[in-house]
Formats: C-alpha cells, structure tokens, sequence
C-alpha cells in the first residue's frame, strides 16, 4: 500500500510539472499595458522630476554662494584698493614738485619739462577729482582711446609720480595697477605745452587764446581752460581801439598773463586802461579801454 502511495505522488507531479511547464509567461507588450506597470512608470517619472528640481536648487545655491563669496572678495579687495588710492593721493598731495615731464604716452621724444610753481598745483589738484570708474580697464581704454598724456611728477626727494591721461579725462596711475579714474580738466598740461598732432585750424590771436589750456600769472597762479576762455570772449567783446603809434603806448604793467596752447605763448599785459597781447610769433597788439574794461578782465583772475 506504502509503494502504491509513493508511486500514485510521484505520478501526480510529474503530471503537476507538465503542466506548469506548458504555460507561457505574458508577453512584453501585456507587461507594459498593465496598470501595475503604468502605476511603476508614473512613480518613475516623478522621482526623476523631484531629482532634476533638487539638482536645479543645489546649482543655484551653489551659484549664490560663488556669488557671495565673490561679492565678500570683492568688498574687501575694494576696501584695500581704496585705502591704497587714498594714502596714494594723500602722498602727492603733500608732495614738494621741482618740476613736471609733459609727453605722448607712444613717443618721449617730445616730452618737455616745465618748472612753473605755478602749474605744480594744478598738477597735484588731479587727485583731489580723481573718481574710480568701472567704464573701461586699462586695456579697453588704451585700445579704445589711442595715444594720450603722460604727466611724470619729480619730487625734491627723487620720488616720482606719474600719471596717463586719455581722451576727455580719462586717467591710469602706474602706482595703482588695474584701475581706471575720471579727473575733470586732467588732459590740460598735454594740450598746453604738446606740439598739436596734425593740423591746426585757422584762427586768429584771440581764437587761439579762447582755446587756451592753460594761464599761468607773473604772479605764480595758474588757471586752466575755462578762465582762457572768459578773458578772450571779454576782450573780444569789449569796446576798444587799436593802438598803433608807440609813444601812446602805457609804460607800466599791473599785470601779465601767458597763455599755452598746444606749445605756443601767448602773452597779454594788462595796463591801467590799456592792454597788449603778445602773440606766439612774437608780434604784439595793443588796444585802448576803459578803465573800468581792464579792471573787470583783471577780476577774471582774481579768482
């Protein structure tokens, strides 16, 4: 009965192989058609939405952090260049000058030198409306501007300073590299005392002194374009007559102003009610005014 027993199991699972081993499994095509694996799918494509929001989030917290860091740099990189800027100008300020080189920044050959207290001054006022720009780097500007000024400064203890000068005010100081400030007037020395490149147009005495850069008195007191310009229109506009015989001619000066344009003196004398403009070749034009005329042109260099 034992054997019968064993025989009859053994029986029903070969039967229960066979089968089993008969039925085909679903196909590739009833996998992906199944709500199961819809559900899958579904679940599959929101973890990747969540994975590329936190990657989009981590970037632009690490972003943000560069940029603080940068900012943080930045600040205190600004923090030492204005404090260097500062003990700089402070430095040229007090300095005692004994004379200034004047050239193009592409040629020293034409350089002068000029030792007129007078200009020292207004050579020192540049750092005092020196304004950091971000307009341009030094690169841009020399690339964009051309040849400028080069003022060289030499100080009674050998120290030197020096300073570029490009287009309208545009100016680089060697001694503080990278950096690029805006001085108003500043391109005045170079236009004052530099032969002019190329031509200049016609003009008569009064034109050329209108287009002045520069005046410096008998007195040791300098002036730059704007008071060039107030003493020309002045007498051009005054009443006044030609004086052409020298005995009528005043003896006494009460004051005497020159006038620099592009490398060329002008001189005009003032008398009590007479003045006299020498011109750069040398030749001299007197006129006859009022008192009250010479003293206002004499006002314009009271300031």
């Amino acid at each position: 009965m034992k054997k019968k027993l064993i025989g009859l199991s053994a029986c029903l699972l070969i039967a229960l192989c066979l089968i089993c081993g008969c039925q085909k499994g679903p196909t590739k095509e009833e996998v992906e058609g199944s709500e199961y694996y819809q559900k899958l799918q579904t679940k599959n494509k929101e973890q990747e939405k969540k994975i590329e929001t936190l990657e989009q989030e981590i970037k632009e917290l690490s972003s943000t952090l560069i940029k603080e860091q940068e900012k943080e740099e930045n600040q205190e990189s600004s923090q030492n260049g204005n404090k260097k800027a500062e003990d700089y100008f402070k430095k040229v300020k007090n300095s005692s000058l004994l004379r200034i080189e004047i050239g193009y920044t592409d040629d020293y050959c034409d350089s002068v030198y000029v030792s007129d207290s007078a200009l020292f001054a207004l050579a020192k006022s540049l750092v005092s409306t020196a304004d950091l720009t971000t307009k341009y780097t030094p690169e841009e500007l020399k690339k964009e501007m051309g040849a400028g000024y080069v003022y060289t400064l030499y100080e009674e203890d050998d120290s030197i300073f020096q300073a570029e000068v490009y287009g309208d005010g545009y100016v680089i100081f060697p001694d503080l590299p990278g950096q690029v400030y805006y001085c108003k007037d500043s391109a005045y020395l170079g236009q004052a005392y530099l032969v002019r490149r190329g031509s200049y147009p016609n003009s008569n005495l009064l034109h050329r002194m209108a287009d002045s850069a520069v005046v410096v008195s008998s007195g040791k007191q300098a002036w730059t374009q704007e008071t060039c310009l107030l003493a020309a229109n002045l007498i051009n506009h005054a009443s006044k007559e030609k004086i052409l015989k020298e005995k009528e001619r005043e003896e006494k000066a009460t004051g005497e102003y020159s006038f620099y344009s592009y490398g060329n003196r002008m001189v005009l004398s003032l008398y009590k009610s007479q003045i006299c403009i020498t011109g750069w070749d040398g030749k001299e034009i007197w006129y006859q005014m009022t008192e009250e005329k010479v003293k206002e042109l004499k006002e314009v260099f009271a300031s």
